[in-house]
């Protein structure tokens, strides 16, 4: 039987696991749209928040700006 230390030692390691997947596939999605110049085409400006908070994180700084106006743009719209 595992003691709790054990179970909190492999708790730690999958979770520590599951965040750095995350992070890479985050990373990835960012430069995916980068690289391929989609536009997001969104009026919810929270999805726009989220991607650029995303592209921040993963330092896609081009990105970061590009959504930067769009969300501006759509702020002085509302």
């Amino acid at each position: 039987m595992m003691t709790n230390e054990e179970m909190d030692k492999i708790a730690t390691l999958v979770v520590d696991k599951i965040f750095a997947r995350q992070e890479a596939l985050d990373a990835e999605f960012m430069a995916d749209m980068l690289e391929n110049s989609i536009v997001i085409q969104a009026n919810d400006i929270d999805d726009l928040v989220y991607a650029l908070r995303l592209a921040e994180e993963t330092e896609n700084y081009e990105l970061a700006a590009k959504l930067k106006k769009q969300i501006d743009k759509l702020s002085k719209r509302n």
